[in-house]
């Protein structure tokens, strides 16, 4: 799974590439934007929203964020990212990692949502959920 290290005010964790929909685009377009400027990757299959949080925290002005997420499966692991590494930098993002679920599952960083390893036990073990799940929030910071 590949994933990007936040270094915040509030805190550092891992979460999945991702950010805000612009103009008239849907969410999946959004997704895959955003995917192609922090990852480089573009040949991707996105499944989903699988996963649909409210995520309560503050943060330059506003106090949280709706957040979907897809499952994008793809072969290509190289990474090129569009943004500069200053721009990933103003956005927080310091570090893009391939994670194994082992790794994910056994390591002491923190994940965005925490529970991130039972998530993704679950998903790989019985596949995309047929509706949405909404998760709940699990931490003010992250």
């Amino acid at each position: 799974m590949l994933l990007v290290r936040f270094e915040l005010a509030t805190g550092s964790f891992w979460a999945t590439p991702g950010g805000g929909v612009e103009g008239e685009e849907s969410r999946h377009e959004a997704a895959l934007r955003e995917l192609l400027e922090e990852t480089g990757i573009c040949d991707v299959e996105l499944i989903g929203p699988i996963w649909d949080r409210t995520h309560h925290f503050p943060l330059h002005g506003f106090d949280g964020q709706n957040e979907l997420y897809f499952l994008a499966r793809t072969t290509n692991e190289a990474l090129a990212p569009q943004f500069t590494e200053q721009e990933l930098l103003d956005e927080g993002v310091t570090t893009l990692k391939w994670w194994s679920l082992d790794d994910i599952v056994t390591s002491d960083e923190v994940f965005a949502p925490r529970d991130l390893g039972a998530r993704l036990t679950d998903l790989l073990r019985d596949g995309p959920p047929s509706n949405t799940v909404v998760l709940a929030d699990q931490h003010p910071d992250f």
